[in-house]
C-alpha cells in the first residue's frame, strides 16, 4: 500500500455517533476532503441506503457497504466508514494496514439515550417491533467491542458539539505527527 493510496485520518463509529457531522468540521478546520461510505454506497447502487435495503435486501446493502468502505479507504483525506462496514474483516484488514502506516484511526461514540435521539429511534413505533433499547444497546456493545481492537483514540460527543469534537481530533492529530 502506497502513502498515496491511504487516507489522512479514519473514523469510525456508530450510526448516531457524530461522524458526518465532525467529518464535515474536519474538513471546514483542515481543508481534508472527506470521504463517506455511505456517499459510495449511492454511488454505487444508483439510490440511498434505505431504498436499496428496500429493493434488494440487506445482504445487498452490507456487500455494497463492505465495497464502499474499501474504495473509501484508498482516498486521501477523512475517510468515514460505515458501521457495518467497519466490522468486516475485509475492512479492517485495510484499516489495520493504514494503521500500520501511521494512519491515525479515530472511534466517535455517545451514550445510548444519545444515539436513540440522534437516529430517530425515539419516535412512535409498531410495539411488535421489540426493545429497540435493549436491541440497540447490544448492537453498540458489540460494535464497540470490534473497533477497540484496531482504533487508536475513542472520544465521546455525547454532550460535545461537532466542531469542538473536531478541533480535540485536530489538536490529537498535531500531537501524534509522525516525523
Amino acid at each position: 500500500m502506497s502513502i498515496a493510496d491511504i487516507p489522512s485520518l479514519i473514523i469510525v463509529g456508530v450510526a448516531g455517533a457524530g461522524k458526518s457531522s465532525v467529518a464535515r468540521q474536519l474538513t471546514a478546520l483542515t481543508g481534508m476532503p472527506s470521504n463517506e461510505t455511505d456517499d459510495l454506497i449511492e454511488q454505487l447502487a444508483g439510490c440511498d441506503a434505505a431504498t436499496l435495503v428496500v429493493n434488494r435486501g440487506e445482504a445487498t446493502l452490507q456487500n455494497c457497504a463492505n465495497q464502499a468502505a474499501l474504495q473509501t479507504l484508498t482516498m486521501p483525506g477523512i475517510a468515514v466508514i460505515a458501521p457495518t462496514a467497519a466490522c468486516h474483516h475485509r475492512v479492517i484488514a485495510r484499516i489495520r494496514a493504514a494503521r500500520e502506516e501511521g494512519v491515525p484511526v479515530i472511534e466517535l461514540f455517545a451514550d445510548i439515550s444519545t444515539l436513540i435521539r440522534r437516529t430517530g429511534l425515539n419516535a412512535p413505533r409498531a410495539v411488535g417491533l421489540g426493545p429497540t433499547r435493549k436491541m440497540l444497546t447490544g448492537m453498540v456493545t458489540q460494535y464497540r467491542k470490534i473497533y477497540g481492537t484496531y482504533t487508536d483514540e475513542s472520544i465521546d460527543t455525547s454532550l460535545a458539539q461537532s466542531r469542538h469534537v473536531a478541533q480535540r481530533i485536530v489538536a490529537y492529530l498535531g500531537q501524534n505527527t509522525v516525523s
